[in-house]
């Protein structure tokens, strides 16, 4: 017997089917984290209303995504961009992509992060 299985995404704003276009963003506020269904149409609403905080506002890493959320986390929890930004800004290198040595790990966490 054959069986099929259908996901039915839901725009957490209006409680509708998102249909196409719907995404999954993720942005945080005073150091909290959120995530949020939102239908194509509601995107670019939350988009626009972000957009003046945008510009003026210093980006501090990560990559531009578009498409849902793409976090990672390296060993213990810690944000591997949040570690890159903060040794880039005491001097110390680290290469941009790949595994973060245990030792810059470390240095991170006596910093008191």
């Amino acid at each position: 017997m054959a069986k099929r299985t259908r996901v039915v995404m839901i725009d957490d704003l209006t409680g509708e089917e998102m249909g196409e276009g719907g995404q999954t963003l993720t942005f945080s506020v005073s150091g909290v984290d959120y995530s949020i269904d939102l239908s194509a149409e509601n995107v670019g609403r939350f988009e626009a209303a972000l957009q003046p905080y945008i510009n003026v506002a210093e980006r501090v890493g990560g990559r531009k995504s578009r498409g849902g959320s793409n976090s990672v986390s390296a060993p213990g929890g810690v944000d591997p961009r949040a570690v890159r930004a903060w040794a880039a800004s005491n001097g110390v290198e680290v290469s941009a992509r790949g595994r973060i040595p245990a030792g810059l790990l470390a240095q991170y966490r006596a910093a008191g992060n």
